[in-house]
């Protein structure tokens, strides 16, 4: 199951958001919700390894999900007033999602240390944690 989720996340993940927003949004979404729900089955084995390893892959598709947002072109012709508009939504939109994978990634490790399992999983999602942290405390300083 977890391969089949690996499969889902290639093809996810080679879908850009472009403007105009909402249809590459939409599909950009549909794809991450098939992705997840490959993934929450592999994660529902309750082995170790697949557990903690579809976990920190739903906190990276979540995290991939706002990258893609902030990083999405910016369309043309927009005055600067639209411009400085324009960016805090797109922030705003990738807000959530960066909470989302925070929260999984933070799961994992708690769920983890539970049941004394440590792997690479587990590292990875530390290092998301911290990382990811400091990025929704310094968007929350900017507003």
């Amino acid at each position: 199951q977890f391969m089949i989720g690996e499969i889902y996340y290639r093809e996810y993940s080679k879908i850009t958001i472009q403007p105009p927003l909402k249809t590459t949004f939409q599909r950009k979404k549909e794809s991450l919700t098939k992705v997840i729900k490959s993934y929450a089955k592999a994660a529902k084995y309750r082995v170790a390894e697949w557990t903690t390893a579809a976990s920190f892959r739903i906190g990276q598709v979540f995290e991939e999900f706002a990258n893609a947002l902030l990083t999405s072109p910016i369309p043309e012709g927009l005055t600067p007033d639209e411009l400085v508009a324009y960016e805090l939504q797109i922030k705003d939109m990738a807000l959530p999602f960066q909470k989302k994978a925070l929260e999984t990634y933070t799961a994992n490790v708690n769920r983890a240390e539970k049941n004394n399992v440590n792997n690479i999983w587990v590292s990875k999602s530390r290092d998301r944690i911290r990382i990811l942290g400091n990025l929704i405390n310094q968007h929350k300083h900017n507003q």
